[in-house]
């Protein structure tokens, strides 16, 4: 099964690199944090609409849903978040409730149809997540800008 994923490409890296280096930003983790602010953010958009779309027998796949940004990333330049299910040990009487659940509610089983909304949650707020991480990278560049300003 192919993942459901909203892919963006930074377009206007240059100057945004331009933009950082005129604010005095030499060191490439101002940068980095920079960006990965706004990309997590952006990241949680989605994992709102998901929450929101979720089914809510339990509420138990509602808490799973989870964002973080990726450690491993194919270089220094390509920065990427995830929204996943996060699901605890389970032990005592909750010994039935797991990581399953999550797929069988999206790929659907014999006796129940599938619901995939993760899919819709994607497909539905990708200009919000656009919009959100374009908002977020001026207003994090913006304080940062302040803050130099403020020092001098």
């Amino acid at each position: 099964m192919a993942r459901d994923r909203l892919q963006m490409k930074l377009v206007g890296g240059a100057k945004l690199d331009m933009v950082l280096a005129k604010m005095a930003i030499d060191n490439q983790s101002a940068a980095t944090k920079i960006v990965k602010q706004s990309l997590n953010k952006g990241a949680a958009e989605v994992r709102k609409k998901e929450k929101q779309l979720a089914p809510t027998e339990s509420g138990t796949l509602k808490k799973a849903i989870k964002n973080r940004l990726s450690r491993k990333t194919p270089n220094r330049n390509t920065f990427m978040a995830s929204v996943y299910f996060a699901w605890k040990r389970a032990s005592g009487s909750n010994k039935g409730e797991g990581g399953f659940y999550s797929i069988h509610t999206v790929r659907g089983t014999k006796n129940q149809r599938p619901n995939n909304f993760v899919k819709k949650a994607v497909q539905s707020s990708e200009s919000k997540v656009r919009k959100t991480i374009g908002e977020q990278l001026a207003a994090n560049i913006a304080a940062f800008g302040q803050a130099q300003v403020n020092k001098l």
